[in-house]
């Protein structure tokens, strides 16, 4: 090809540009950052904290990645390539937020954010792959891998236990997360399972009837609300759970009274 060297340096700089563009960079790093600099917002949004915080996380990277590209770094590649990038951890997240937004958020709900935000109705098959196929295909597939499951290998050279043992903490920080959480949340939360479940059936009720109100104005929630839900009685039993968001004072309080 002419002008070999042009091409050359063309096409190293698109790559560049490629990985500066993609989740890899921007993406990656504003979504991880993003969500530490939210629980902790009092800490990382004073001054040039949350830059500080992102330049010490791409340190952080810069050696992680700085370790694959030396001598012997193509085991550490593999190490990660494995365990924490693909495989059983990525099955994993995937089959947890087909079940989120299928079953925890409601695919009907998703389903109509989709409709408000495009316009229109779109085909419900999407709808039955978050509840249905995705988790059911995710969920197979990691069983699978966790059945033909075989210890890492690269070229002629056998990973070490330790070196497994590595993989598979890294794998778990992913994996017991999800799991890690509910359980916490389930344990924190106040109320018992039945009474949430009754709380998400009058979150449900009022969906149902709220449509084209103002749900922040006083008049919804003390003139339409409580004729409404008045038949209702576990709904309005839900509401009367001690949960956090019902402080002394509030609107939704003052429509419980007005119920009872």
């Amino acid at each position: 090809m002419p002008v070999a060297p042009l091409w050359s340096i063309l096409f190293f700089f698109m790559v560049i540009l490629l990985g500066l563009d993609s989740e890899n960079e921007f993406v990656g790093v504003e979504g991880f950052v993003t969500a530490i600099v939210d629980l902790f917002p009092y800490q990382l949004r004073r001054g040039h904290r949350k830059e500080l915080f992102i330049a010490l996380c791409s340190v952080i990277w810069y050696l992680i990645g700085l370790s694959m590209v030396m001598e012997g770094g193509m085991y550490v590649f593999q190490l990660f390539d494995s365990y924490s990038a693909s495989g059983s951890a990525l099955l994993w997240v995937s089959v947890f937020q087909s079940i989120a937004i299928g079953w925890v958020y409601g695919g009907d709900r998703f389903y109509d954010n989709m409709t408000s935000m495009f316009g229109f109705r779109i085909n419900p098959w999407i709808k039955w792959c978050w509840k249905y196929c995705a988790p059911l295909f995710c969920m197979g597939i990691f069983i699978f891998s966790l059945a033909t499951y075989k210890p890492l290998k690269y070229n002629n050279y056998k990973y070490p236990a330790w070196g497994e043992a590595i993989g598979w903490c890294m794998a778990l920080s992913s994996i017991l997360c999800i799991p890690g959480y509910m359980i916490f949340r389930f344990l924190t939360t106040s109320g018992s399972l039945r009474e949430v479940c009754a709380l998400k059936h009058c979150h449900d009720r009022i969906k149902s009837f709220s449509f084209g109100f103002d749900l922040s104005s006083y008049n919804f929630w003390m003139e339409i609300a409580p004729l409404q839900l008045q038949p209702d009685y576990d709904c309005i039993q839900a509401l009367l759970l001690p949960i956090d968001w019902m402080k002394p004072g509030s609107t939704l309080k003052k429509l419980l009274f007005k119920l009872i």
